[in-house]
């Protein structure tokens, strides 16, 4: 409908106002919806993800409970790495965030480090301490890549810095198992290479 104002008395001009904020609102509306539809997309493909992230675990924790000793519970620290890293996957989709990329990778990482530990219970001795030392740097590694995918250089320097750190421990973990002159040179070899 075209409503009429005027101008002058000499010329009329026409504005279509009740049309245009139909349109404008349409299409807000249209781009609300496809908002509205995509939110319904990213929601039902986290409550499926989340779902067989629950029957996986349980179906692998049912496999566990056939198991005695360690191997039981290094199959339940596996079950629940997977399980942790299936719904971080599906938060970090549902959020669409940096943020919660990096929680994720960050969750993931430490449930694999203790499933790692849970191996490493097998052994004795030095083995055992080299074998933890190996699984912290492994999730060090990870939590720091993921905070340094988040953050700035500053991140990337103090990851540089935390990761040299954890190697350092396992070298100087290695060098445990020897004794006088070599143990020395093993562990000023270790200090020139990861020590700053």
């Amino acid at each position: 409908m075209y409503t009429p104002t005027l101008m002058s008395e000499s010329t009329t001009k026409f504005h279509r106002p009740k049309r245009l904020t139909y349109l404008a609102v349409l299409i807000a509306a249209s781009f609300s919806g496809a908002s509205m539809a995509t939110d319904q997309m990213h929601k039902a493909q986290y409550d499926t993800a989340i779902e067989r992230a629950n029957a996986d675990y349980k179906t692998a924790h049912a496999k566990c409970e056939t198991l005695h000793g360690d191997a039981e519970d290094i199959c339940e620290k596996d079950a629940m790495a997977m399980k942790v890293a299936a719904e971080g996957r599906a938060k970090a989709l549902r959020d669409g965030t940096p943020g919660a990329v990096a929680e994720a990778r960050e969750d993931t990482a430490e449930a694999r480090y203790d499933a790692a530990k849970e191996r490493c219970k097998q052994l004795s001795g030095n083995d055992k301490d080299v074998c933890i030392k190996a699984a912290k740097l492994q999730e060090t590694k990870a939590v720091e890549d993921a905070k340094a995918d988040e953050k700035d250089e500053k991140t990337e320097m103090k990851r540089e810095e935390n990761v040299a750190e954890a190697r350092y421990k396992l070298e100087l973990e290695k060098c445990d198992s020897l004794a006088g002159d070599s143990k020395d040179a093993c562990q000023a070899q270790a200090k020139a290479a990861y020590k700053p």
